[in-house]
């Protein structure tokens, strides 16, 4: 590990961002929805991606999960 000046030995790096809520909300766009979906089925055969997809698509369309 290397040590930038002005850092201290052992300093944890800032946490990450949950992604979560800004998908969601993007989701909500019928149009992204729709992309997002087209996306994933385009990647190829991978059933979990797209239950993935489907899953995220209905949660921030207000559907229960």
């Amino acid at each position: 590990m290397t040590i930038r000046k002005g850092q201290k030995r052992g300093a944890k790096a800032p946490a990450s961002v949950p992604h979560r809520p800004k998908l969601l909300a993007w989701l909500k766009d019928p149009r992204n929805a729709v992309a997002y979906v087209e996306a994933v089925l385009d990647e190829g055969d991978d059933s979990k991606g797209l239950m993935l997809a489907l899953r995220n698509v209905a949660e921030a369309q207000g559907g229960t999960v």
